[in-house]
């Protein structure tokens, strides 16, 4: 996390171009990836700890689902990073379309968000129907 906060803190004052954006989104979503895994893991010794304590399945399905979202949107940024710098180097003079890129990632991000809520909503009523909500 100290690692990603330095990467952030160097790339930002850079942000609008394509590459320094890239690497923020990179560091922003594994820094969310790892607080949820921190989360996930002070829920679980609780109720290890504790076993009259009660943590609602929701609860710990969107740590679960939010941190696989997280590892998702890291690796799919890093990709995306990975083909805009090989086109770079292949093709300098190719004018890459930054903002219709930042759009499509945006796009796809708030799909997968979408899809993460729909899962933890349908998941929660079908396997957890007793559960508080």
């Amino acid at each position: 996390m100290i690692l990603n906060s330095i990467i952030i803190y160097d790339y930002y004052k850079d942000w609008r171009r394509l590459s320094s954006c890239l690497f923020i989104m990179i560091a922003v979503v594994d820094i969310v990836g790892a607080c949820t895994e921190i989360g996930r893991g002070s829920i679980a010794l609780i109720c290890l700890s504790n076993e009259s304590s009660v943590i609602p399945a929701t609860l710990f399905s969107t740590f679960i689902t939010l941190g696989s979202l997280c590892y998702v949107a890291s690796t799919y940024c890093g990709m995306v990073l990975t083909v805009v710098k090989t086109i770079n180097i292949i093709n300098p003079f190719y004018r890459i379309h930054g903002q219709a890129l930042k759009n499509c990632l945006a796009m796809i991000s708030c799909l997968g968000f979408i899809l993460s809520v729909v899962d933890i909503w349908n998941g929660s009523i079908s396997y957890f129907p007793l559960a508080p909500h």
